[in-house]
């Protein structure tokens, strides 16, 4: 993979930095550097033999960060019904996972990885319970944060066998990068949050936990009632914030998933920690629940991020129509907000921050162009972030991986 200098009219290096008429640099899958001007960028192509690449009425922005998703159940895609209570999906979702031949599944998992690089999705934070994700996926799709998850159900008897399935580390590659997930408070018992907890400290690993997805989680986290009983054994009688913290959990390399009911304090508590937050407006469309509170959290200082969730419960896996929901639920947030949610706020959501969500020196030469159409920054931005345009070239680690050119002009 030899040395490559991108050309763009307008670069967008990160959340209201922009680059007219320079060039990215790239070499050996990373950025070596941002050069301010059409000059420059002949003058390093020349100096490091590097191949010129000139896009005419273009955009070239880092690539987009998908900071949750379960690629593993993308074979579900269509197959669960919309707006169902929390208990009645993940019944269907039981019922449900499995079915298909293997070579179904697998192209399930193919399609699914192709529509996120189609849609600028550079890298994912994938949630995985099986292998099959794996499989399928190792020569394919965005770079991924591989979180394995574990969960016993609240039985303390069952966390030392639940952690025995993450003992060996994952292989990693340039683009795959190891995560734990204990699923959710409901569902993990507190010798599993421990030891989940001091496995991550010992690989550094980040985390990902599903947290106040649901009114059920509260009620059956406090007092141990509602439609959670029966599908887990045992109540903490603690709210789901108390009971990662008592495990020692909040921290800066944990991501919590959905927050869509948090108790009085918990936004300034995952501030002060350093927790970032992801929400997923598509599923949170799918099944219909309240407005989501993105100022109380905006207003704390929590770092917010944006995901997909999975095909299970959401229609599509594009970060751009992720982008799109929020600002049609959101009207009042600019659109670079919503763009810093899409890029660096996931890449800090996923422990990368600086190697990806940005282009600059050092970070993962992950980079999408865009048509401009002719649009000035900030309306090119205001266009992207309702959804209106779609990359049409598409480079991880500084290789091509989509391109809806032939080659560039």
């Amino acid at each position: 993979m030899g040395a490559q200098v991108l050309t763009a009219p307008l670069i967008l290096t990160a959340p209201g930095q922009w680059v007219e008429g320079g060039g990215v640099f790239v070499c050996g899958g990373r950025i070596e550097a941002v050069l301010a001007s059409a000059k420059d960028a002949q003058a390093v192509a020349g100096e490091h033999a590097a191949e010129l690449l000139e896009f005419p009425d273009t955009v070239l922005t880092p690539g987009l960060v998908n900071a949750h998703t379960h690629l593993e159940l993308s074979p579900l895609a269509g197959r669960l019904g919309q707006g169902l209570a929390f208990r009645a999906w993940v019944d269907e979702l039981l019922a449900a996972r499995g079915r298909g031949s293997p070579e179904e599944q697998a192209r399930a998992l193919e399609q699914a990885a192709q529509r996120m690089l189609e849609t600028g999705t550079t890298l994912v934070g994938d949630i995985a319970a099986g292998n099959s994700a794996e499989e399928a996926l190792a020569e394919s799709g965005p770079a991924r944060v591989c979180y394995r998850e574990v969960l016993d159900g609240g039985e303390e008897r069952r966390a030392a066998a639940a952690l025995t399935t993450v003992a060996a580390p994952l292989a990693q590659t340039p683009d795959r990068y190891e995560g734990l997930s204990p699923h959710a408070p409901y569902s993990t018992s507190s010798r599993l949050l421990a030891g989940a907890r001091d496995l991550a400290r010992e690989r550094n690993l980040p985390l990902a936990i599903h947290w106040a997805e649901t009114e059920e989680e509260e009620r059956w986290m406090m007092r141990g009632r509602g439609p959670l009983k029966g599908l887990v054994k045992s109540s903490p009688r603690c709210s789901p914030l108390d009971h990662l913290d008592a495990a020692g959990l909040l921290g800066p390399r944990l991501a919590l998933i959905h927050g869509n009911h948090p108790r009085s304090g918990d936004h300034e508590r995952l501030a002060a920690a350093g927790t970032s937050l992801v929400h997923c407006p598509g599923s949170h469309r799918w099944f219909d629940r309240r407005p989501f509170d993105i100022d109380a959290y905006l207003a704390a200082g929590v770092n917010l991020a944006l995901g997909t969730d999975s095909l299970a419960s959401n229609a599509d896996l594009s970060l751009v129509r992720e982008m799109a929901i929020l600002r049609e639920e959101q009207p009042h947030l600019a659109p670079e907000c919503v763009w810093n949610l899409a890029t660096v706020g996931g890449a800090r959501a996923l422990c990368l921050a600086g190697q990806a969500g940005v282009l600059e020196p050092g970070a993962r030469a992950d980079i999408c162009a865009w048509p401009r159409a002719g649009l000035a920054p900030e309306a090119w931005l205001d266009s992207v972030t309702r959804g209106q345009r779609l990359p049409r070239a598409l480079w991880l680690g500084g290789r091509r991986r989509h391109s809806a050119l032939d080659t560039p002009a």
